[in-house]
């Protein structure tokens, strides 16, 4: 293998980038990669960073330039990285890079944030470009965003993630020494989620919870698991067992009929057998009717079960366990 095809290899393992200083580390000279450049053979983008022509363009490789043109150390961060670890409500663009020193040249392909404290197991691989993880990327937003949007940001990575939580709690000791902006928000939002937490495992899940708090309905159990370990029901999203009323959430947006496939009524009619109450509870009803919401779900709480299974109100809004749709 030559050094040109080091060199394409290298970059093909890099969205089709790489720096002046990876080339140089190749063995090849820098008369030779100005010549590479003057003819054509490799594009020299801003702060030290080549790229190779024809590789495809696309925002993943414009955020590994930016990481390169900062130089080793250089990670990913803030809503860079968590747009690249999937968080939800955030994207790639502008690039955000969090480096361990100043660098000696600013580069000006992103925003960049200088932080003293970013060792290796702060850091993560994610297709092929070094970002800083889930329990960092929180930090770091925490000490700029809304603390109501910081606590569905942690509960969504907890919920995807729960043996983070211990994470977390290493990750607060390490920064919380250091009086970072936003520490004493995490502390108090763990403090808030101790032993046995439950995260909620969607967006709407959240919304549902918030607007039970606000209208002052008690707490519900969340991820709650119907049944017993001789007959499992089914795992539902909000429960008051109490009160024998399961609230099961639908996520998606834009729609008016939610119809119940065959095994959600055969699991529906196992539930109503079992003395269970089932409300299915649409993105449109939580989000854009939050107290039409809570208003069915304080009367469901006040209804003795009547052992049909169903909750109705007023006859505008009709959910059974033996019917097959549930209209909204």
């Amino acid at each position: 293998m030559d050094e040109h095809e080091a060199v394409d290899r290298v970059a093909r393992g890099q969205h089709g980038v790489t720096s002046r200083r990876q080339v140089l580390a190749l063995g090849v000279s820098r008369r030779t990669i100005d010549w590479c450049i003057a003819t054509g053979r490799w594009e020299a983008l801003p702060d030290g960073v080549l790229r190779i022509p024809g590789s495809p363009r696309s925002d993943r490789q414009q955020v590994m330039a930016a990481t390169l043109a900062y130089g080793p150390g250089a990670a990913a961060s803030h809503e860079t990285a968590a747009a690249l670890l999937g968080i939800p409500g955030f994207r790639l663009l502008p690039v955000e890079v969090t480096v361990p020193r100043r660098p000696y040249r600013v580069a000006h392909v992103a925003v960049w944030h200088r932080s003293r404290a970013l060792p290796p197991h702060h850091l993560v691989l994610v297709d092929g470009i070094v970002a800083t993880n889930s329990v960092r990327v929180v930090f770091d937003l925490a000490a700029r965003l809304h603390p109501l949007r910081t606590a569905r940001i942690l509960d969504a990575v907890l919920a995807r993630s729960p043996s983070l939580a211990s994470d977390f709690e290493s990750m607060l000791r390490e920064l919380g020494r250091r009086g970072r902006t936003g520490t004493t928000l995490m502390r108090e939002l763990l403090e808030g989620r101790g032993t046995g937490y439950i995260a909620p495992a969607s967006e709407l899940e959240h919304r549902a919870i918030e607007a039970l708090r606000e209208a002052g309905l008690p707490e519900p159990i969340r991820q709650f698991r119907a049944g017993s370990d001789e007959r499992f029901l089914g795992q539902v999203d909000l429960a008051y067992p109490e009160q024998r009323v399961l609230i099961e959430l639908d996520s998606r947006r834009w729609h008016f009929v939610l119809t119940a496939t065959e095994a959600d009524k055969e699991r529906y009619s196992a539930l109503a057998a079992a003395g269970w109450r089932v409300m299915p509870a649409t993105w449109a009803l939580v989000v854009d009717t939050p107290r039409r919401f809570t208003s069915l779900v304080a009367e469901a709480l006040r209804l003795p079960h009547n052992g049909s299974g169903s909750i109705s109100a007023q006859g505008d809004v009709q959910i059974s366990t033996q019917n097959e749709e549930a209209k909204v």
